[in-house]
């Protein structure tokens, strides 16, 4: 696209380029494609997430699973699970929100995941507690922390674009060529 030069400007229009800054960009104070900082700054909420989520403390399906493992490992593995969430969002290039924390919309799944966890490793096998719907539900939630980690689904911070490398010839550019 090549620059045309600027044409006088009638009053007509002066007066109408007046009144659009007076209201803001474009021709509606409200019109959502004007301004889409709002979409942009838009930051989901950030939580810890902890053993009391998945079990609590008293509930006899944690002390159970405790007694057999000879340790309540439940805090180590909700810690595990927020790091995999967390570097779902690193391979995503998704903007992480404060260190421990994983996005609330994603609490269900760190649940499933650890609730899987606690119950299966280092457990013998029990049809009570490892139920097919824990399996289920923790095999979803992987799968959907690939999907995000592979940019399949949401959206990310910052758009990925290819880097221009450094031993590349010069371009030139003018104003009857476009070299490069």
């Amino acid at each position: 696209m090549f620059l045309q030069p600027r044409r006088a400007i009638s009053e007509k229009e002066e007066g109408g380029r007046k009144n659009e800054e007076a209201r803001g960009k474009g021709s509606h104070p409200f019109n959502p494609f004007n301004d889409l900082t709002h979409l942009t700054n838009m930051q989901e909420p950030w939580s810890y997430f902890t053993d009391d989520e998945v079990f609590g403390a008293n509930v006899k399906e944690r002390q159970s699973i405790a007694a057999i493992r000879g340790k309540d490992d439940l805090p180590d593995i909700c810690s595990q699970v927020t790091a995999q969430i967390r570097q779902a969002y690193i391979f995503s290039n998704r903007e992480l929100g404060p260190d421990g924390t994983i996005p609330d919309g994603l609490k269900s799944h760190a649940i499933a995941i650890a609730t899987w966890r606690f119950v299966s490793e280092g457990v013998p096998q029990n049809d009570a507690l490892q139920t097919k719907a824990r399996q289920t539900a923790n095999t979803a939630a992987i799968n959907y922390l690939n999907e995000i980690a592979s940019v399949k689904i949401g959206r990310t911070a910052t758009p990925a674009f290819g880097t221009r490398g450094f031993d590349l010839p010069a371009r030139n550019f003018t104003d009857t060529t476009q070299d490069g």
